[in-house]
């Protein structure tokens, strides 16, 4: 896995976290636990506030560079 992520809100309600420097404009995407979402072209401000970062992310993240959550 790329040491380089970023975190974004998707079209699930969820703040994920995907792979590479920055978001490619794709449609899709799939993020670092594995689920295939929708991006929203440009997340409002109540997104970012109001959408959970994914738990599942944060563990893979923190698994991927030996540390605990």
């Amino acid at each position: 896995m790329s040491s380089r992520h970023f975190w974004r809100p998707a079209a699930d309600g969820v703040r994920h976290a995907f792979p590479g420097p920055r978001w490619n404009g794709g449609p899709e995407a799939t993020s670092v636990c594995g689920v295939r979402t929708t991006m929203p072209a440009e997340p409002s401000e109540e997104d970012w506030v109001r959408a959970p970062s994914c738990t599942d992310c944060n563990a893979v993240l923190h698994a991927a560079r030996g540390t605990g959550v």
